[in-house]
C-alpha cells in the first residue's frame, strides 16, 4: 500500500488519473450503482465493481476515486476522496455507509467544481475498522475532529451530514467554528425533536420491497427501490452491530457553549416520519446565516426522492453563500 497524502491509499495505479492527487493514487472505483455486464460486484466487504462511465442508473460521469484509509485514535477510517479544491466532509446517516453519502452529494458537488469531496464510513460502519473503546457519540465525534486534523489540516472545510450525519455536522461546526467554511445539515437529527409526523406515503405500494424499505422512502416507486438495493441495503447489511450498539447507547452529545455563525443550509422533508421538520426550523433561530428549505413530497429519504431539487439548492447556496460571501 502506498501512501499518498495523509490517508493510506488502498489501492495504486500505474499511472494518475485525472482529477485524483498524486502520482498512484487510484486503482478500483467503490460501488455506487449497477455492476456491468461481466463484472460482477464483489461480495462481502470488499465491495467494489468495475464500472464503466455509462454504468449505473445515476446521472453523473462515474470518474475515478480514491479509496483511502486514516489511522485515528485507534481507528481505522476508511473514506473515499474525489475531486481537488476546498474541502468537503460529507458524513452518512447512521445504519449505512459512504455510499448512500455519495450517490445523494456527489453529483451536485462534482458539477459545482473546485471542491475535494471526502465521503467517510463512519465508526461502526461499511470498511471503517473501529476501535473498541469507540462507545459513545461524543467518542465518534472524537475521531472525526482527529479525521478531519489529519487529512485535511488548518484549511476551512464544509461540512455536509445527512440524518445522524447532520448530528455531528452541527457539533463539529459548533466546537470549531473557525475551521468550518459552511454547514448543510439535510433532514438533521436534532435532540429535543417534536411533532415529528406519522408515516404517509406520498406514493404507496405495499407489494414494492420490504418494511425497511417503506419505513424509510414515503415514494415507494420502482426507481426509488432499486436505490435503496443499490446504495442503503449494502451499507445496512454492513453495519458492525456490536459498535452501533454501543455508540447508540449513549448518542447525546454534549452542548456547546458556541455556536456557529457561517452560513449554513437546512434541508427538511415535509413527509420525514423521522426526524419531522419542526425541529429543523428551529435552528433559524440558533444559526444567523441559515437558509432554511422544507421541501414537500419527500421524507427522511430526501436525498434519493428529490434529488433535482436538493441539487439544485445546494449548488446555488455554494455558489452565493459561501464562495461570494466567503
Amino acid at each position: 500500500m502506498d501512501r499518498a497524502g495523509p490517508g493510506r491509499a488502498l489501492w495504486a495505479s500505474s499511472s494518475p488519473r485525472p482529477g485524483c492527487h498524486g502520482a498512484t493514487d487510484v486503482a478500483r472505483r467503490t460501488w455506487l450503482g449497477a455492476p456491468s455486464a461481466g463484472c460482477p460486484v464483489l461480495a462481502g466487504l470488499d465491495r467494489a465493481a468495475c464500472l464503466t462511465a455509462d454504468d449505473g442508473p445515476w446521472p453523473w460521469s462515474w470518474s475515478y476515486a480514491r479509496s483511502m484509509e486514516s489511522d485515528v485514535r485507534g481507528t481505522r477510517v476508511h473514506y473515499v476522496e474525489r475531486g481537488q479544491g476546498r474541502p468537503v466532509l460529507v458524513l452518512h446517516g447512521a445504519g449505512v455507509d459512504h455510499r448512500e453519502a455519495v450517490v445523494a452529494f456527489e453529483p451536485t458537488l462534482a458539477r459545482h467544481g473546485g471542491l475535494r469531496r471526502l465521503y467517510p464510513d463512519l465508526p461502526g460502519s461499511g470498511l471503517t475498522q473501529t476501535a473498541e473503546t469507540v462507545s459513545s457519540a461524543e467518542d465518534v465525534l472524537g475521531v472525526l475532529t482527529a479525521l478531519v486534523d489529519e487529512i485535511v489540516g488548518d484549511r476551512p472545510l464544509i461540512l455536509v451530514g445527512h440524518s445522524a450525519g447532520a448530528y455531528y455536522a452541527r457539533a463539529l461546526a459548533d466546537r470549531a467554528p473557525q475551521r468550518v467554511a459552511g454547514l448543510v445539515l439535510v433532514c438533521p437529527l436534532l435532540p429535543g425533536r417534536h411533532d415529528v409526523p406519522p408515516l404517509q406515503p406520498v406514493v404507496a405500494d405495499d407489494d414494492l420491497g420490504d418494511a425497511n424499505f417503506r419505513a424509510y422512502f414515503v415514494v415507494q416507486t420502482p426507481a426509488m427501490l432499486a436505490r435503496y438495493r443499490e446504495v442503503v441495503a449494502p451499507g445496512v447489511a454492513a453495519v458492525d452491530a456490536p459498535t452501533a450498539e454501543r455508540i447508540g447507547a449513549r448518542w447525546e452529545l454534549a452542548t456547546s457553549d458556541e455556536t456557529y455563525a457561517g452560513p449554513v443550509l437546512v434541508v427538511a422533508g415535509r413527509q420525514d416520519s423521522t426526524v419531522g421538520y419542526a425541529s429543523a426550523i428551529d435552528l433559524l433561530g440558533r444559526y444567523p446565516r441559515a437558509t432554511l428549505v422544507v421541501v414537500d413530497g419527500a421524507g427522511h429519504a430526501l436525498p434519493h426522492e428529490a434529488p433535482s431539487v436538493l441539487g439544485g439548492i445546494l449548488d446555488g447556496w455554494l455558489t452565493d453563500a459561501v464562495e461570494a460571501r466567503g
